[in-house]
């Protein structure tokens, strides 16, 4: 019987026996596969793979689509849009005529109803916010200064009622233009122009003062590492040791500053920055005072604080608005007027607002009077500081340190001078400080 002739088994065209048993996949002969089965596995796997990927992209597609496309909302009729158009935001009344009559089913009559014209509806008024007190500026002018202040101080805590009382006081309507009018003029210190011999006889001077509050500049050294000759060269210059308060009171030079100070008309961007920068200087000070005298239940009405004609009060001429870092060595109120608060609070702004670096080496001071010499010179140009590369008003600096980098020790007297210059931002007066702290250094350590 030949191969094709029996159904029990596989024909098999790879060897000369012609058919194989039922079930057998590969020739035996020639291992090659059977034709029929290869073609159903085949067949099968592709069927297979097709069925899988199929059921992978249809659970995907629906996993991933919003059922909302799945279930459109179906098309409103023509009553229901012409009621749609009614809520919808047209530009114009052309618009909404116009699909008002496109949708609306034929009448007999061709005339068209003139469109109805919604009224406009009215803008919203901006509300403005209201004073937290009802208390206008001493003055009636600058009501928005007064009104910031007013702000400010009962967030500090100061009850509505204190503030109204103060500047409803005859305190809050005395007037100094004296101040307002200095202050409106930029004020140029320059350095002082000592000899050897003179700047000896000063650090004489601050060599007694150092001696009769030696406890006190003990307790300075030990509390915040900054130098006492430092500390009593800033008070010699300030006050000259507390001889010179200033013909002047805090408060009312302030006070007029912020009522009466008025921004430049003409186009001087440089002025302009600086007297922005007075108002809210004196607006933050006054603030300062305000909470320190609330602070320790001092009352303003009554109590002056002798000051110089920026407002500074005490023996270290603080800007009220550094008030906070007033301190006494006792229990007491601090008081800047007492030599002793004086020296712990200086010593307690320059560490922990302005950041001194620590015990100077006066070694390396020792050419501070060529700096000096020709820092003098280097300032004939404009736009220059020793330390400084950006004014307090925003415009950028030449710096001496940079452009005479090449002088010993430059780089380590910039680093000073730059936390003097955040207590007073003057070239001429860092290095005034430096030059009588070498020396005052320099007389108490002779070699």
């Amino acid at each position: 019987m030949r191969w094709n002739q029996s159904p029990a088994h596989i024909p098999c065209h790879h060897c000369s026996e012609g058919f194989h048993p039922i079930g057998t996949i590969f020739c035996p002969n020639t291992g090659k596969p059977l034709k029929s089965n290869f073609l159903k596995i085949v067949s099968a796997s592709l069927a297979a793979v097709i069925l899988i990927t199929g059921t992978w992209f249809l659970v995907e597609h629906f996993r991933k689509t919003p059922v909302a496309d799945f279930h459109p909302e179906p098309t409103p009729t023509v009553t229901e849009y012409q009621t749609m158009t009614l809520q919808t935001p047209f530009k114009d009344n052309f618009h909404r005529e116009l699909a008002r009559t496109t949708l609306e089913p034929e009448t007999t009559s061709t005339t068209l109803e003139p469109a109805q014209t919604e009224p406009e509806p009215e803008p919203i008024p901006k509300v403005q916010p209201k004073p937290v007190i009802s208390l206008t500026a001493p003055f009636s002018i600058h009501e928005d200064r007064y009104q910031t202040l007013f702000n400010s101080l009962i967030k500090g805590g100061i009850k509505p009622e204190r503030i109204v009382e103060i500047f409803s006081s005859a305190r809050a309507k005395k007037v100094d233009m004296t101040p307002v009018e200095k202050m409106s003029e930029k004020v140029i210190v320059p350095i002082s122009e000592r000899t050897a011999k003179e700047s000896r006889l000063i650090a004489g001077k601050i060599k007694k003062h150092l001696e009769n509050y030696k406890t006190d500049y003990d307790n300075l050294e030990r509390k915040f590492r900054v130098n006492r000759e430092v500390v009593a060269a800033i008070l010699f210059k300030e006050t000259s040791l507390g001889a010179y308060l200033g013909n002047y009171e805090s408060f009312t030079v302030l006070n007029s500053i912020l009522s009466f100070m008025e921004l430049p008309d003409i186009a001087d961007i440089r002025k302009k920055a600086r007297t922005e920068r007075i108002i809210s200087t004196s607006q933050r000070s006054l603030e300062g005072l305000l909470r320190y005298c609330d602070k320790y239940q001092i009352d303003i009405t009554t109590k002056e604080f002798p000051s110089s004609f920026s407002g500074a009060v005490g023996i270290c001429q603080f800007l009220p608005m550094y008030m906070d870092y007033a301190i006494t060595s006792g229990n007491s109120i601090p008081d800047l007027y007492k030599m002793s608060d004086a020296i712990l609070s200086l010593g307690n702004i320059l560490k922990n607002r302005f950041d001194y670096s620590g015990f100077i080496d006066f070694d390396k001071l020792r050419n501070i009077d060529e700096i000096i010499d020709k820092y003098q010179e280097y300032d004939k140009q404009k736009d220059v500081s020793f330390c400084m590369a950006v004014h307090l008003d925003g415009y950028p600096l030449r710096r001496f340190v940079d452009d005479f980098s090449d002088i010993p020790d430059i780089d380590y007297i910039g680093k000073i001078a730059v936390c003097l210059m955040n207590y007073n931002f003057s070239s001429f007066y860092a290095l005034d400080i430096l030059q009588l702290a070498f020396y005052s250094h320099k007389v108490a350590n002779p070699r």
